[in-house]
This record gives C-alpha cells, sequence and structure tokens, in this order.
C-alpha cells in the first residue's frame, strides 16, 4: 500500500491530524493568557486533587512532565506549594490554586469553552462523516486554519 493512499484511509492519519490542529486551536486561545492547554488542565484538576501522583494519573502524565508544569504554575504564583505531615509523619507536598491561579483558571475557562462551543458546533455532526470521507479532513484543516488567523 503506498503511503498516499494510507493517509487517505487510515483513520490514524486523520485522528492525529485533528489532535494536532485542535490542539493548536486550545493554544491560540490560551496563549494571550500565558498558558498552554496542559498548565489549564492542570490548574482545572487542582481544584479537586492536590497530591503529585494523583494529578500525574488523572491527567496522564509523568512524574516529570507534572514536575516541571507544576514549577512554573509556582513561579508565575498561580500555585503554591504546601508541605504537611501524612498520618506516618512523612512529609508530603500538596499543591493548591492561589487567587492569581484561580482568577486566571476562571479567564482561561472562558476561551476554552469558546473553543468547545465551535468544535461542538462544527465537528460533532461531521465525524461519523470523517471515518469514511478523505475530503472532510481538508475541509476542517481550512476552517481551523481561517479561525486561528483571524
Amino acid at each position: 500500500m503506498q503511503l498516499n493512499t494510507l493517509q487517505d484511509t487510515s483513520l490514524y492519519f486523520h485522528l492525529h491530524s485533528l489532535y494536532l490542529h485542535t490542539s493548536r486551536l486550545y493554544g491560540s486561545a490560551l496563549r494571550p493568557l500565558g498558558l498552554v492547554p496542559e498548565q489549564f488542565m492542570l490548574l482545572v484538576a487542582l481544584q479537586t486533587i492536590h497530591i503529585a501522583a494523583n494529578l500525574a494519573k488523572t491527567l496522564s502524565v509523568n512524574r516529570t512532565t507534572l514536575s516541571r508544569t507544576l514549577k512554573t504554575l509556582a513561579a508565575r504564583q498561580q500555585i503554591q506549594i504546601k508541605k504537611v505531615r501524612t498520618a506516618k509523619n512523612r512529609l508530603q507536598k500538596l499543591y493548591e490554586l492561589t487567587p492569581k491561579g484561580q482568577d486566571i483558571l476562571k479567564k482561561a475557562t472562558l476561551e476554552w469553552r469558546k473553543v468547545e462551543l465551535y468544535l461542538k458546533n462544527n465537528l460533532e455532526q461531521m465525524l461519523p462523516d470523517f471515518v469514511t470521507t478523505s475530503g472532510w479532513m481538508t475541509e476542517r484543516i481550512k476552517e481551523l486554519k481561517m479561525m486561528t488567523h483571524s
């Protein structure tokens, strides 16, 4: 099978392309606030989860990536790190949103919802067709590019 035929018929190629373009769309919406999508998702998770291991599991990220992102948000004073003793007298770090972090999360959530609404209105009804229609992805990419450049 030739590569261009595989690209035309492979669900993976279409889904991967869709992922890249939607990631750019979310990134463009959050960039003016100084966030990337992964940082936004972490701020959302920090509303209810405060332990690094649980955050990593919930967000499906490795601990190194999580640690780096937590340090970035702490340096921006969007989160605070508290050291507490566990029942077994071990030190444990708890991560919490600061008022600044809560404020940026509110603003970012508004932008995130705009992207969600756009995607829901423009992609939801097309996804079943996208599996079988090779030209569908090209048209969606053009729409997303136009939206991100406006």
